[in-house]
């Protein structure tokens, strides 16, 4: 995120006393930028960093909610160092109550040693932090892998 060095700075940018084309809207530009993030699923670092907090500003909940119960977005999102934890935590409304998208967060906060070292161990910390009817533990479990991971053993995890 980018942020500035001096507060009067960003107070500066959204006063309407300003000329119009010297003003900033912070809804309009978080609109724009989680409209572009909704028809962006390419390799963008930006996207999968900050699509949840745009999309959480603009309102979208939904989509914030499906990209967390999507395996190939979150993957992506861990290897460009995304800010899925925090921005989850903070900007989706009733948060708990959305509890697969809620344990898949936490499955996520509890495993971010294990994939400091390496985002290869993604699939087995969710399977060995989830429940087996949980959908991030059955695409775990179905989704093609290319690299080499050993699947945990049955282990006590979040719901149980």
């Amino acid at each position: 995120r980018i942020r500035f060095v001096h507060k009067s700075m960003s107070d500066w940018l959204i006063d309407d006393d300003n000329p119009d084309d010297l003003i900033v809207y912070p809804g309009t530009g978080h609109q724009k930028l989680a409209k572009w993030c909704s028809g962006n699923r390419n390799d963008f670092r930006y996207m999968y960093r900050n699509a949840i907090f745009h999309w959480c500003k603009n309102g979208d909940y939904e989509s914030a909610l499906k990209c967390l119960l999507d395996l190939q977005w979150i993957e992506v999102a861990v290897k460009h160092k995304s800010h899925i934890i925090v921005d989850a935590m903070a900007y989706i409304e009733d948060f708990k109550d959305h509890h697969d998208e809620y344990l898949t967060v936490r499955a996520l906060q509890l495993s971010q040693n294990a994939l400091r070292n390496s985002v290869n161990e993604l699939r087995t910390q969710l399977m060995g932090r989830l429940d087996k009817i949980h959908p991030m533990y059955q695409q775990a479990l179905t989704t093609d892998c290319t690299t080499a991971w050993l699947k945990p053993l049955r282990t006590p995890n979040l719901t149980t």
